[in-house]
């Protein structure tokens, strides 16, 4: 059979499968249909396919391109884009993209198509500019962070939260003996390093290996080898 022209019939669905436990799929589904000019599928075969993502609908920018094999019944198909080259979630950082499709040894077919709605739930992987909205559970932001309390928070690096509702909002540092760990039950630490809350209801502001190990709202403001350690007490 001789070279088949514009063979893309563009009736496109592109959806994500998110998965809610675990990193957003590095893929999408894409469905198409091969058609000759005349509009009657192609013979059923195997075709070699470009696919690319551009940021505008000519010219522009290639900001992501793989080749698959798209193997045809009664002119359509069904492939995952990423399959080959892994879609990182930069690419859906603006609105504009598109999607160029071409069927070896064609030139690009046009118009290319606009990736609307469901490729950009893509960009659940990343959270940019994101208003509203409510966190039922425990909240862990930053890297090598330990959350094991119940509707605790923990922010920044290598710091603990093991205490119901216990809180770290920040600091530790690169090395794990650098953490902040509120263990007590409603223990907050606000920042610092090698800083310790474990009494229930404990509070260290800040600073350096400073201790809040009494209960009933024990505290130490900051400083540096501070430990208020009785019931209620404080060290300013």
């Amino acid at each position: 059979m001789k070279t088949v022209k514009n063979l893309v019939t563009l009736a496109m669905t592109v959806f994500l499968t998110v998965s809610a436990l675990a990193d957003v799929p590095k893929l999408i589904n894409y469905q198409g249909r091969l058609t000759t000019p005349a509009g009657v599928p192609v013979p059923n075969a195997t075709y070699s396919v470009t696919f690319t993502i551009y940021d505008a609908p000519t010219g522009g920018t290639n900001l992501w391109s793989e080749v698959q094999p798209v193997t045809t019944s009664a002119g359509q198909f069904s492939i995952l884009l990423g399959s080959v080259t892994v879609l990182s979630n930069s690419i859906f950082s603006d609105t504009s993209r598109y999607l160029g499709v071409t069927v070896s040894p064609d030139p690009e077919l046009a118009p290319r198509s606009r990736i609307v709605s469901g490729a950009y739930s893509y960009r659940v992987g990343t959270v940019d500019g994101a208003t509203g909205g409510t966190i039922t559970s425990k909240v862990t932001i930053g890297s090598t962070n330990i959350n094991t309390g119940t509707n605790a928070f923990v922010a920044g690096a290598n710091n603990r939260a093991g205490g119901i509702y216990s809180v770290v909002s920040g600091g530790g540092g690169a090395l794990a003996s650098d953490s902040n760990s509120a263990t007590g039950n409603w223990s907050v630490i606000g920042g610092g390093y090698q800083n310790t809350a474990s009494g229930d209801i404990a509070t260290v502001s800040g600073g350096q290996s400073n201790v809040a190990s009494g209960t009933g709202g024990a505290s130490v403001v900051g400083g540096y080898l501070n430990t208020a350690s009785g019931v209620g007490s404080m060290v300013g």
